[in-house]
């Protein structure tokens, strides 16, 4: 992927990369994504914003980021469950 993105192990699991959302230099966010490389399919597997900047546009800034890569990276389906959590 590009240089927004990191490899989780990736001797184990090459198809994973994470996203980290910064805001002020400090980690807020993060979106994890398999990726099914021979069906041009990426998935969503993990997304979380810490509590304290839940509701200031973290997760939707970095959905557009990571989109637009993955998009710009060849894929042509990007799949995304989301469930949200009591946050306690």
């Amino acid at each position: 992927m590009g240089p927004n993105s990191t490899t989780i192990m990736p001797q184990l699991l090459p198809h994973i990369h994470a996203w980290v959302g910064f805001v002020d230099q400090v980690p807020a966010a993060i979106q994890a994504i398999t990726f099914s490389p021979q069906l041009k399919r990426a998935n969503g597997l993990l997304s979380y914003v810490r509590p304290e900047y839940r509701g200031l546009g973290v997760y939707k800034t970095m959905q557009i980021a990571y989109e637009a890569e993955l998009l710009q990276s060849g894929y042509e389906e990007i799949w995304s469950e989301v469930v949200a959590g009591s946050g306690s």
